[in-house]
């Protein structure tokens, strides 16, 4: 949200400085000149200009829009696809033996529950890696005396999924043909996460941002000397040139960060992962959901 509302002030600040420069450019010529009618008759064809100047400007931000919608759209795939491989792991541990089966659906809740807290639902992190999961909120002292400070949570609890993975007998051939599928399945788990995070991390580099601002300075300059001889026009020209950016912009800025804007919670529906644990562990033997400790780089947690 702070992005959001930086951009629209910084807007504002830009189409009214550009505003006032112009109507003081054109009393100035105005003066110099001695009659308006004379100056009209004498300014460059500003009406070329203006048309080209905010015809670059619509069409660059059309295309940063695009752009944004096209990481949207990636954003949310990769979503759905990390579901999807969770709810396919988990249910595929059903051929193998209650102690393997019940290690590797630990293992994938915990991933799903770690993936939403730590990189998905970032801002209720109180601490880097400390993460509320499975109702257990982890001691920061505990997490500040921990080597896992700057390895992720998520990253470990993946090691820990493939770790019990090669643990698995492949006895049968439906247990052999399983594990294929999930050994694909922790793989796609991985991946899936990596794009979200690439995906929803993108933003404009500052040049970008000033390049925008600078062309809608010069469209405001242009505007302000075209209408100022025709106020109540130029008012109207004005606000709705002004709305159409600043919905262009907001627009530009939430897209631009689709899964981590705090302020807006995001744009991409995650509430599909939010639920992903409840609606798996329907048939969860127990039904309970276990307690995600805090994991150590290098260390393989034994679940019994």
């Amino acid at each position: 949200m702070e992005n959001v509302l930086t951009n629209q002030l910084i807007l504002f600040a830009v189409v009214a400085a550009g505003l006032a420069l112009g109507f003081a450019i054109h009393r100035l010529m105005s003066a110099g000149s001695g009659s308006k009618n004379k100056f009209a008759d004498t300014l460059p064809r500003l009406t070329d200009s203006f048309g080209f100047v905010s015809s670059a400007v619509a069409i660059l931000l059309a295309l940063l829009l695009s752009i944004s919608v096209t990481t949207f759209q990636n954003t949310q795939a990769s979503v759905n696809d990390f579901n999807s491989s969770a709810i396919s792991a988990y249910h595929g541990a059903e051929v193998y033996p209650d102690e393997y089966q019940s290690s590797i659906r630990n293992d994938i809740i915990c991933v799903v529950e770690v993936v939403y807290s730590e990189d998905v639902n970032s801002q209720h992190q109180d601490h880097a890696g400390h993460v509320e999961v499975g109702g257990d909120v982890s001691a920061s002292n505990q997490l500040e005396s921990s080597d896992a400070v700057g390895a992720t949570q998520a990253n470990l609890w993946l090691t820990q999924l493939n770790y019990d993975l090669n643990d698995l007998p492949t006895d049968t051939g439906p247990r052999m043909a399983t594990y294929s599928r999930l050994l694909g399945d922790s793989l796609n788990l991985g991946v899936s996460r990596h794009k979200m995070l690439s995906y929803s991390t993108q933003t404009l580099p500052v040049i970008v941002w000033a390049v925008i601002y600078i062309l809608i300075f010069i469209m405001a300059i242009l505007l302000s000397l075209l209408l100022a001889d025709k106020r109540r026009f130029a008012v109207l020209s004005t606000v709705l040139s002004y709305f159409t950016l600043a919905g262009m912009l907001f627009g530009l800025s939430v897209l631009q960060s689709p899964l981590n804007d705090e302020g807006l919670g995001g744009v991409v529906d995650t509430q599909t992962m939010s639920n992903l644990v409840t609606d798996i562990t329907e048939t969860y033997p127990d039904e309970v959901i276990p307690q995600c400790p805090i994991l150590e780089p290098g260390v393989q947690f034994d679940w019994d």
